[in-house]
């Protein structure tokens, strides 16, 4: 199921967060799935935090058991979402 894109770029909670509502799934359920600490999703979802490598590839797992994206296309849209919240950081 592809994720409309916006205009302006989303961060990574964002994305992630309308992905899960995407494919009905519950932050807590995803932090099982991807053996992720509920509240390090929760931080996750609203900003606090922006996973580091070793969460991305946990991430990109739990993604690709929830959804029909290949794993090439979750690895560069988590990367990409990352990106973009980093950047919004240093500004």
């Amino acid at each position: 199921m592809p994720i409309n894109v916006r205009t302006a770029p989303q961060t990574f909670g964002e994305w992630l967060q309308q992905l899960l509502d995407a494919h009905k799934t519950k932050p807590i359920k995803f932090a099982e799935l991807c053996k992720i600490s509920r509240s390090t999703i929760s931080r996750y979802l609203s900003g606090d935090r922006i996973p580091n490598a070793q969460k991305q590839d946990m991430i990109i797992e739990g993604l690709c058991s929830i959804s029909d994206m290949e794993r090439a296309e979750v690895e560069q849209k988590v990367l990409w979402h990352c990106h973009i919240s980093q950047r919004r950081r240093q500004v």
